[in-house]
């Protein structure tokens, strides 16, 4: 198909329609989008190639052909890893303030009850009971109790939700006396 080129009349531009006229199994001549017959241009591709124009060389082929699909694909998995990363460091930091709170909890309530014992009204060994009854029931498990005098330290851990390992966490508690600081 030629047309006027409309920059300069009269000089004949070569445009190429993208479906090559040959003829089908049929013998009938393949139609453009208009309908009307497209000319003949020789082999299937026209005179120089697929999609060749007057003047110019027929574009090569990109060898970088469906890199698209592979950098979307890659790009969904970078995404997938990061969001597991970020779970995991969640779940662990969550651990970890499990286990504070619950070591927090089972000193103090370790602590009340070793209170009676310094009146001379209840046995000393109450304390690290009492202090794994409140560690369980917060989730945790009492690693170690000790009961220093007055004072009392316990050590917990708590599994990471989704993951393997613990998140260990110690506390202590006492009763407060004036001019003592933790």
């Amino acid at each position: 198909m030629t047309t006027v080129s409309p920059g300069h009349p009269g000089r004949l531009r070569a445009r190429w329609t993208g479906r090559p006229s040959v003829p089908d199994p049929g013998g009938r001549c393949r139609q453009g989008h208009d309908g009307a017959a497209l000319p003949s241009l020789g082999a299937p591709g026209g005179p120089r190639g697929p999609k060749s124009w007057p003047g110019r060389a027929a574009p090569q082929r990109s060898r970088d052909r469906g890199s698209g699909s592979v950098l979307a694909i890659g790009a969904v998995a970078l995404l997938v890893v990061l969001t597991a990363a970020g779970l995991s460091v969640a779940a662990a930091v969550e651990a970890s303030h499990r286990a504070r709170l619950a070591a927090d909890l089972a000193a103090l309530a370790g602590a009340e009850a070793v209170r009676p014992w310094l009146t001379g009204s209840g046995p000393r060994t109450g304390g690290c009971a009492r202090a794994d009854s409140v560690a369980r029931a917060n989730g945790a498990v009492l690693r170690r109790c000790t009961v220093h005098g007055t004072d009392i330290e316990v050590v917990v851990a708590v599994r990471v939700r989704g993951g393997a390992g613990q998140a260990v966490a110690r506390a202590a508690a006492g009763p407060a006396t004036p001019g003592r600081a933790r």
